[in-house]
């Protein structure tokens, strides 16, 4: 039997989010780890996300 795996809140954490313009759009920038499969927390990563207004 195949073991599915369930992801929530405790498997990631958000160390910053900065709205990086804000005009016709908005554009924030999230820097966030998440828990690896091999135990442990992965480097920092730096998301963007782009939101018509």
């Amino acid at each position: 039997m195949i073991k599915k795996h369930r992801f929530g809140h405790s498997d990631y954490r958000i160390k910053s989010t900065e709205t990086v313009f804000q005009g016709f759009f908005k554009m924030t920038r999230t820097v966030l780890e998440h828990r690896l499969f091999a135990g442990g927390w992965s480097q920092p990563i730096n998301a963007r996300a782009f939101s018509a207004r």
